[in-house]
C-alpha cells in the first residue's frame, strides 16, 4: 500500500505542473528512455544477455564489439507477432468497479540487418567487420479500458480552469463551447451540473490505444586484436513513433442532476529521430570465459507532437429537451527536444565448446537524468525547467539484470533467459518490469533459422485527470505482452 501511495503522489506531480495544451510530461521522458532487449529471436530468447558474446546482429545495439566475433557475412530478417493483455481497474476512493482485461495484438518487423565481414591483411587484426541495420527496442502497443463509479468528474477541472482565468483552446475553452460550464451569477463564479451533488459516485470509463516502436538503425564498425580483444563502435539513429488515442466517457446513473453524458477525445503522435554513439569492448581471458563492457551516450531526439481534442456534452435543457453540443480544437503541432540518460554494461560469458554457454550482462541507468528542451519563449523555458526539476525529483538510477543460456546438440539450439529491469521511480518499486524467454534454432554453414518467445510483465498507475481539490481519479494497470518472433539469416 505504501508504494502503490508513492506511486499515485509520483504521477499526480507529474501531470499536476502541466499547464500546456500538449505538455509535454516527465512520464513521456521515461516512456521514450525506457527500451528493452530487441532484434533477433537469438538474443531475446536469452533473456538479451549478449554483451560478452557477439555473433549476433542485435549486439550492435547493445555491444558493438560483439560484431567482430563474426567470421563470415550474413544478412538477417526477424518477423514477429506481439500480443497484449491489459488489466485496468479504477481504484479512487468511494469507488465501486472490476478489474476488466483488454487485449490487443500487432504483426511487425523485429530486425533486418547486414554484415560485411572481412579479413585485413595487417595479421595482428583476424577480421574487421561493418554492420548495418535495426532492432526494434521498444514497442508501445497496448489496449487498455476501465469501467467503474467514483466520486468527482472532468469538469472539476474545467471548473478550476476557468476560475483561474485560464485560456486553453485544448481543455478549458472546449468546456466553454460545448456548455459544459454554467455561471453563478450571486457567486460570479463558474459551477458545473454536479456542483451540489459532489459526493455521488459518476459512472465513468475510458479506452486508451496506443501502438508505435523505436527501431534503433545502427551503423557498426568492430575488428578481433589478436584474438583476445574485440574492439566496437556502432553510431545509433533510433526512429521514434507514438500513437495515443483516448475516449473517456461519464456516464448519468440515476443522479439528481440535468447532466446526460460526456466524451472527451484525445488524439497524440509523436515523430522524431535521434542519435548516439556505443562504444563496446570483450575481453577473451581463455577459450571459455570472456567479459564485455559497453558505454551508450544519451540519444538526442528531435521530436515533433501532432495533437487534438474534442468534447461532447449532453444535458437536459430547462424545458426538459436533450440538449448536446460538440467543439473541437484545432489541429495542433509542436517540436522539441529531449535528451535520454547514459547507459553503463557489463557483462560475462562462459563457452562451453561446442555444447553451448551460459551469459550475464548488469546494465546501469539513471532515468533522473533526461532532459527537455522548448522553444525560446519565458513561458516555454519556465515549463521546460518545471518539468526537467520534476524528472529529476521523481526518477531514480535502475539497475537492469539479465541472464541467459544456449545447449546444443549438433545443429539445434535449445536456449532460455530472464531479465529484470529495475523501477525508475523514486521511492518506489512500482514499475519493474520482468521478461522471461526462451527459444530453440537450427544452425547450417549457409543458413539458420531461430524461433524466440518473451513474456514480460509489469504494472504501473494512470491518472486519467488532475484537480486540485477534488477526489484524484486513479487507474491501476497490469500489462502481460507474449512475443513470438522468427530470425532467418544467411551467410555467405
Amino acid at each position: 500500500m505504501k508504494n502503490r501511495n508513492n506511486l499515485i503522489q509520483i504521477i499526480f506531480s507529474l501531470i499536476l505542473i502541466s499547464n500546456f495544451a500538449t505538455a509535454q510530461t516527465a512520464y513521456d521522458a521515461l516512456r521514450f528512455s525506457s527500451t528493452e532487449a530487441g532484434g533477433t529471436a537469438r538474443t531475446m530468447s536469452i533473456g538479451g544477455a549478449i554483451g560478452a558474446l557477439g555473433g549476433d546482429f542485435a549486439t550492435v545495439s547493445s555491444n558493438p564489439a560483439g560484431l567482430a566475433t563474426f567470421r563470415k557475412s550474413e544478412f538477417t530478417i526477424t518477423p514477429g507477432y506481439l500480443k497484449v493483455n491489459t488489466k485496468s481497474k479504477l481504484t479512487s476512493s468511494y469507488t465501486t468497479n472490476n478489474e476488466i482485461l483488454d487485449k490487443g495484438s500487432s504483426f511487425g518487423l523485429s530486425n533486418i540487418g547486414l554484415v560485411i565481414s572481412k579479413k585485413p591483411s595487417n595479421k595482428k587484426w583476424s577480421n574487421v567487420n561493418f554492420a548495418v541495420g535495426t532492432n526494434c527496442i521498444a514497442n508501445y502497443k497496448t489496449v487498455q479500458f476501465y469501467d467503474g463509479k467514483s466520486r468527482g468528474s472532468i469538469t472539476d477541472k474545467f471548473v478550476e480552469q476557468a476560475n483561474a482565468n485560464i485560456t486553453d483552446p485544448y481543455f478549458v475553452d472546449l468546456a466553454f463551447d460545448a456548455n459544459a460550464l454554467i455561471l453563478d451569477t450571486v457567486q460570479n463564479l463558474y459551477v458545473n451540473d454536479f456542483d451540489k451533488i459532489k459526493n455521488d459516485l459518476l459512472k465513468k470509463n475510458q479506452t486508451i490505444s496506443t501502438k508505435g516502436s523505436i527501431n534503433d538503425l545502427s551503423f557498426s564498425l568492430a575488428g578481433n586484436y589478436k584474438e583476445k580483444w574485440l574492439l566496437g563502435v556502432s553510431v545509433g539513429v533510433p526512429i521514434l513513433s507514438f500513437t495515443e488515442n483516448k475516449t473517456y466517457k461519464e456516464t448519468n446513473d440515476g443522479l439528481a442532476t440535468p447532466f446526460n453524458s460526456l466524451t472527451f477525445d484525445e488524439y497524440l503522435n509523436t515523430n522524431g529521430v535521434g542519435i548516439n554513439l556505443k562504444l563496446g569492448v570483450i575481453y577473451k581471458l581463455n577459450k571459455m570465459f570472456r567479459f564485455g563492457a559497453a558505454l551508450h551516450t544519451p540519444t538526442a531526439y528531435s521530436l515533433q507532437d501532432n495533437y487534438s481534442k474534442k468534447l461532447t456534452y449532453s444535458y437536459l435543457g430547462s424545458t426538459g429537451q436533450n440538449i448536446s453540443s460538440t467543439a473541437s480544437s484545432p489541429d495542433g503541432n509542436y517540436e522539441y527536444h529531449l535528451n535520454t540518460p547514459w547507459k553503463a554494461q557489463g557483462s560475462i560469458g562462459a563457452v562451453f565448446g561446442k555444447s553451448g554457454f551460459i551469459s550475464a550482462e548488469v546494465e546501469y541507468l539513471d532515468y533522473s537524468s533526461s532532459n527537455f528542451t522548448f522553444a525560446n519563449t519565458d513561458s516555454e523555458k519556465q515549463y521546460e525547467r518545471d518539468v526537467n526539476n520534476e524528472i529529476t525529483n521523481s526518477y531514480k538510477g535502475a539497475i537492469n539484470i539479465k541472464v541467459g543460456a544456449e545447449y546444443a546438440v549438433d545443429i539445434f539450439r535449445i536456449r532460455g533467459g530472464y531479465a529484470l529491469y529495475g523501477s525508475p521511480f523514486a521511492n518506489s518499486t512500482s514499475g519493474a518490469r520482468t521478461i522471461i524467454s526462451g527459444g530453440i534454432g537450427l544452425r547450417g554453414d549457409v543458413m539458420f533459422l531461430d524461433l524466440g518467445y518473451q513474456y514480460s510483465l509489469n504494472s504501473d498507475g494512470y491518472i486519467p485527470y488532475t484537480t486540485g481539490s477534488s477526489v484524484q481519479q486513479f487507474v491501476e494497470r497490469k500489462f502481460t505482452k507474449s512475443n513470438i518472433v522468427a530470425t532467418i539469416g544467411f551467410k555467405f
